[in-house]
């Protein structure tokens, strides 16, 4: 079978109908065809389908009853109820099964295959928030059985309370983007079918970072790290197209200035992509959807120097003459979360963070050693 096609499943006792079906998506999909309810539940059970078209009258088991082996195997797959005759009853017990459509036979062609192609959509976009749902509960467990550990290790004072703040801004950014994908599933989104895949790949790729960066929490003190060479303009980018591809970003005009040498430092990647993560999303918190973020990357005399400056709300002088400081209340109407952290990380890597607030602009500047361009 070929997986790269979507599989349709057809079950009809009718020749007629089986092979109607099976040439007008043989082009586009992977077609499998049954004679009876039994053997369509055979299929089912050892062959990965996207859809069911199922005839409602059929000799041995019939429609519903064939629908009741379909969701003994899967309460999710769309079925199709095809019938050249139905009453109320019999259409309102196939709704109760979770048939999605009750067509008539013979079937508009054109009609048949825009619902086809509109149930395998959405069946998959499901299933994928599905599979994402899991994964955020799957990472909220490890986050609190992280914590539950790091609160019964003494020595690790503030540390534990800068993490949680720290994790809690990509969990922020994947909430945003759930719940985009669950307004679109429910029909009141807007966005093109390219835009919702592209929220699901990077809400997978934040919680594998999530996970990943959780899973060395208790290790975060360690002063031997297996360090690589990282890409910082490529790290910047995807942190930018994170944030920017979101509603979460509004109106937010990024404008980069990234030199396109050999910008490259020794580093972990991982906690990398955190401190710019974190840094963006503070700019983005205090430009309330609207304004400028400015992003500009160039070596100078032997470090990368990375710089963020911004037009939203600036911190207050009490905010930032500690702003670096852990568990210190915010008195201004822009937060520090998180940021202890990332010097705690841009320490790490030998580097230095700073910050400066001139002209209605908050300004970070970041510098890390520069990679030897002939090291290994």
């Amino acid at each position: 079978m070929n997986r790269n096609k979507d599989t349709i499943l057809v079950i009809d006792d009718e020749i007629g109908p089986r092979e109607s079906l099976r040439m007008m998506f043989k082009d586009t999909h992977e077609v499998l065809l049954a004679a009876s309810g039994q053997e369509g539940s055979d299929i089912l059970r050892t062959h990965a389908v996207d859809i069911v078209i199922l005839d409602l009258k059929m000799p041995d088991a019939d429609g519903i009853e064939t629908l009741k082996m379909i969701r003994s195997i899967d309460t999710e797959l769309p079925v199709f109820i095809l019938s050249g005759y139905g009453t109320i009853d019999t259409a309102r017990a196939a709704m109760h099964l979770g048939a999605i459509e009750f067509l008539s036979k013979p079937f508009d062609v054109d009609e048949m295959r825009a619902l086809v192609l509109a149930a395998i959509s959405r069946h998959k976009k499901e299933k994928n928030l599905r599979h994402l749902n899991e994964k955020v509960s799957s990472l909220n467990k490890m986050l609190h059985d992280r914590v539950e550990h790091l609160e019964n290790l003494a020595a690790v004072g503030q540390l534990s309370a800068d993490l949680i703040d720290e994790i809690s801004n990509p969990l922020t950014v994947i909430q945003g983007y759930t719940d985009l994908l669950k307004e679109e599933l429910s029909g009141s989104g807007k966005k093109e079918q390219g835009a919702q895949q592209r929220y699901f790949q990077l809400i997978e790729e934040e919680i594998e970072r999530c996970q990943k960066f959780i899973e060395s929490i208790v290790h975060f003190a360690r002063p031997h790290r297996m360090f690589q060479k990282v890409d910082i303009p490529l790290l910047l980018r995807k942190s930018i197209i994170f944030l920017s591809a979101s509603d979460i970003a509004g109106r937010i005009k990024f404008i980069e200035e990234i030199e396109q040498d050999f910008l490259i430092v020794q580093g972990d990647p991982d906690l990398l992509h955190q401190v710019f993560t974190t840094i963006l999303l503070n700019a983005v918190q205090a430009t309330h959807g609207i304004g400028t973020i400015s992003i500009g990357v160039r070596k100078v005399e032997g470090k990368i120097e990375v710089e963020c400056a911004d037009t939203g709300d600036c911190f207050s002088d009490a905010d930032f003459s500690s702003l670096f400081s852990s568990n210190l209340p915010f008195t201004g109407t822009r937060s520090a979360t998180g940021l202890s952290v990332v010097k705690k990380i841009v320490e790490m890597h030998n580097g230095s963070i700073s910050g400066a607030q001139s002209s209605g602009k908050t300004i970070f500047i970041i510098k890390f050693p520069a990679c030897d361009e002939r090291e290994d």
